[in-house]
């Protein structure tokens, strides 16, 4: 009798350990996939208190984050260089609040429908001579997860600085894609 009991219960155990390790393939498979960072605040604080302390010599004075108003054109625009802002839930712009550097951090965060595309568009959209008497020398850009950073300066700072993304990305995110050089 005892042995009997034994076997129910070491075969109820086994079919519920299988049971069990179904439902986790199961849920890895229905895993969304990842999404970036969730907020303006989040990517403001990713940028200011993860990115920026890591490449300290490399961040231009004054240097201000703000979010843009996706129904101003013209702001997106000149700060961007995208015309359309199709799969684009956000975007926010660190750069000098004093005009002689040739300084932009560019944090696109998107839908996921169509990541690459943006970041593609806004590599080759984005004006490395819109400031006065400045020019950006490099531009580069990486996704992580559904969202993309391009960076454009100096070629030294904007290696650094974005050293310093990849970085501090690898603890953030779930993707982090291979930094694309786009000028420089």
């Amino acid at each position: 009798m005892k042995k009997r009991i034994f076997a129910i219960i070491a075969a109820l155990s086994l079919t519920l350990t299988a049971m069990t390790a179904c439902s986790k393939e199961e849920a890895v498979e229905d895993a969304a996939p990842a999404e970036g960072l969730p907020s303006v605040e989040e990517v403001m604080s990713f940028i200011e208190n993860d990115v920026y302390p890591n490449a300290q010599d490399f961040i231009p004075m004054m240097t201000m984050s703000i979010e843009l108003d996706l129904t101003d054109a013209d702001s997106v625009a000149y700060y961007t260089g995208l015309t359309d802002t199709t799969g684009i839930d956000n975007i926010v712009v660190s750069e000098s609040g004093v005009g002689s550097f040739a300084y932009s951090f560019i944090y696109v965060m998107t839908d996921g429908t169509n990541t690459a595309e943006i970041q593609t568009k806004l590599g080759e959209s984005v004006d490395p001579i819109k400031w006065i008497c400045v020019q950006a020398d490099k531009i580069a850009s990486v996704q992580l997860d559904s969202d993309i950073v391009l960076i454009m300066g100096a070629p030294e700072q904007v290696d650094a600085i974005m050293g310093a993304v990849t970085t501090a990305a690898a603890e953030k995110f779930v993707t982090v894609g291979d930094v694309v050089n786009v000028l420089g």
